[in-house]
């Protein structure tokens, strides 16, 4: 299971077992309706804990990867500097990228981009693994 938008169709359902009525929701950072539902049943609520442990990558993991600031390439193919990461990385599926929300130096622009994009923008930080940081 990988973090998920929570709808109201399917808000209040524990993604474990199904059957329970959700009472939390552990989200990804920066997409409040993004994440994962669990009960107060304590076995899904760790099933939840190791999903997101294997489909997130930590603000802070990013940060310490890729530096405080970023390059990016508009559609245009313009290179900006500036541009910050500003949400943990997540997956959607299990053979996907991770995404990642960055934003520009004033805030007033952002994109959803995926890890893969951000090491061929800034290819100093590609062959960085996480698994040092």
């Amino acid at each position: 299971m990988y973090p998920h938008r929570i709808t109201p169709f399917n808000i209040g359902i524990c993604d474990v077992c199904v059957d329970n009525k959700s009472t939390q929701f552990i989200s990804v950072k920066a997409f409040p309706h993004k994440g994962l539902q669990y009960c107060s049943n304590s076995t899904c609520k760790n099933t939840i804990n190791e999903w997101m442990k294997i489909s997130t990558i930590p603000i802070e993991t990013m940060i310490k990867k890729f530096g405080t600031t970023i390059s990016i390439r508009r559609s245009g193919g313009k290179r900006e500097s500036g541009w910050v990461i500003v949400s943990d990385g997540y997956k959607e599926i299990q053979e996907g990228d991770f995404w990642v929300k960055i934003v520009n130096s004033t805030g007033k622009q952002s994109k959803i981009v995926t890890i893969t994009m951000l090491e061929v923008w800034n290819p100093i930080y590609k062959n960085k693994p996480f698994e040092l940081l």
